[in-house]
């Protein structure tokens, strides 16, 4: 969103420096539910955030945008490839 919308008012660029949130839960996971609070954990910010954005510019949000456009269209041309090959037999 700061590289799409940082100029137009979409983030509010004066909270990125305290933009922490509740912690990513691990790959294949997807947190504890309702009654499966771990209690040593930390209590939940829940603003919204996942993860730590404090770190975050327009130039790594460029960098993930232009990996989304590339995988898309490689994807896409690996689409056209294989109905070229088939309506080829």
């Amino acid at each position: 969103m700061l590289y799409l919308g940082g100029d137009k008012g979409w983030v509010r660029k004066e909270l990125i420096p305290t933009a922490e949130g509740d912690p990513v839960p691990p790959p294949g996971q997807r947190g504890a539910g309702r009654g499966q609070t771990d209690p040593n954990a930390p209590p939940r910010k829940n603003n919204g955030i996942s993860g730590d954005a404090r770190r975050s510019t327009a130039a790594l949000g460029k960098q993930a945008f232009d990996i989304k456009i590339d995988y898309a269209v490689k994807q896409i041309q690996g689409f056209l490839a294989g109905a070229a090959k088939s309506s080829a037999q």
